[in-house]
């Protein structure tokens, strides 16, 4: 059995991840895809996914950190 909901906070430039290139570096002609794959691999199996880049300061911590929160869910809520 699967879980129904699946939560995950990142960076993010997540969202930019990407294979590297023989020097080693990332190669931005694929920036993102790593991201999409995951996002992908996810809808496959059968969630629904969202997410969103919050600032902490907007939720009361005294910090300007911005945040990527991601929600998967199979369960039929939104």
């Amino acid at each position: 059995s699967k879980p129904r909901c699946i939560m995950m906070e990142n960076v993010p430039e997540i969202e930019g991840a990407c294979r590297l290139g023989p020097d080693g570096e990332p190669d931005l002609r694929f920036a993102g895809e790593n991201w999409r794959s995951f996002v992908n691999a996810l809808r496959r199996m059968g969630y629904e996914v969202q997410w969103r880049k919050l600032k902490a300061k907007d939720y009361g911590s005294p910090t300007i950190r911005e945040r990527l929160f991601m929600i998967a869910r199979c369960d039929g809520g939104e």
